[in-house]
């Protein structure tokens, strides 16, 4: 989850939350937002913390009361609260959204087709963006299964104008 740039820099100004002592342990795989802060000095003990189950449920575990002065403060700096707004909204968001593992999702472009009828499918290709974001890291095995999912793309590309799907009747 990203916060705007604004709003990152405005979480350091906001008003303390109580929090009790101790420590927390989350089964799943965690990723905190937030950290707890004593003074100046930010501690290693989570504020904010998202936790992903093996079953794909996602939680959200904020650790203290007060979030409310956190809203009330920023109306009183700015004359609204789009930044706890935009934190709250994008928690919820990411926590209520299920995540797709398929790399290549293939949608016909209506339901049925009759037999003589050419069939055409939308492709959204969601594999290149991970490729180009870690494209150093994924080396000649990335580069190798970029260019095979393009020649497959490519193949199917050439079958279907070969076959006429593509050309557009009156």
């Amino acid at each position: 989850m990203a916060l705007s740039n604004n709003n990152l820099k405005n979480l350091d100004k906001l008003p303390p939350i109580d929090v009790l002592f101790g420590d927390f342990n989350f089964k799943g795989k965690t990723n905190h937002l937030l950290f707890q802060k004593v003074g100046s000095v930010t501690t290693a003990k989570p504020l904010l913390t998202f936790v992903e189950k093996s079953n794909g449920v996602k939680n959200a575990y904020f650790i203290g009361e007060g979030l409310w002065r956190w809203r009330l403060h920023e109306f009183a700096q700015h004359e609204n609260s789009d930044g706890i707004d935009e934190l709250i909204q994008k928690t919820v968001r990411y926590i209520t959204t299920k995540k797709d593992k398929r790399q290549l999702r293939v949608n016909p472009t209506k339901e049925e087709f009759f037999s003589d009828e050419s069939v055409l499918f939308d492709v959204e290709v969601i594999f290149f963006y991970p490729y180009a974001v870690n494209f150093r890291e994924l080396g000649w095995a990335g580069y190798s299964a970029v260019l095979m999912f393009v020649g497959f793309f490519l193949v199917g590309f050439i079958y279907i104008i070969k076959k006429g799907a593509l050309t557009w009747e009156d």
